[in-house]
């Protein structure tokens, strides 16, 4: 193998790693940028002290712990 075509295969072998690193960070970016925001949604926003409230949430990770605070006047 001459010089030349060792400079070559390790110019080519360099931009394919470089070319498969861009695509990674691309689709990793991607994949962050289309994560919903957490959000918090209650059956019913206002009652006297007995009403039942469901509390659902959405964007939250498997393991995250919220704190629910209900306030009255």
């Amino acid at each position: 193998m001459t010089f030349s075509t060792r400079i070559r295969r390790n110019i080519a072998l360099s931009l394919l790693v470089v070319f498969a690193l861009g695509l990674a960070l691309l689709v990793s970016v991607r994949g962050a940028a289309h994560a919903s925001s957490p959000a918090i949604t209650l059956s019913s926003t206002f009652g006297p002290p007995t009403t039942p409230v469901t509390v659902n949430g959405t964007g939250f990770g498997a393991v995250e712990n919220i704190t629910i605070f209900f306030q009255g006047n």
